[in-house]
């Protein structure tokens, strides 16, 4: 690591991840970050859309744990709007 003197495999910015994550601050604008994610526990999908009350302007979507689609609803639900 170019900043503390620990031994490393090679990256682009010859830095161990414990200066990486002092340095850049990466997770910051997640920190904040407060939503709430409905899953339903009939059918596993996860709420994306809420325009209203009742379940009229409800929209769901099935994603699996971990995936993309699960990572892109968490963001939008917590309005950060990002391209996977």
């Amino acid at each position: 690591c170019c900043l503390c003197g620990t031994l490393i495999q090679s990256n682009g910015a010859n830095m161990c991840v414990g200066c990486l994550g002092e340095r850049y601050q990466i997770a910051a604008p997640l920190d904040d970050m407060r939503a709430e994610l409905l899953m339903c526990k009939r059918c596993g999908q996860f709420r994306t859309k809420n325009s209203g009350r009742g379940t009229r302007g409800e929209v769901w979507a099935h994603a699996e744990l971990e995936s993309r689609e699960l990572l892109a609803i968490c963001l939008k639900a917590g309005g950060v709007e990002h391209e996977l």
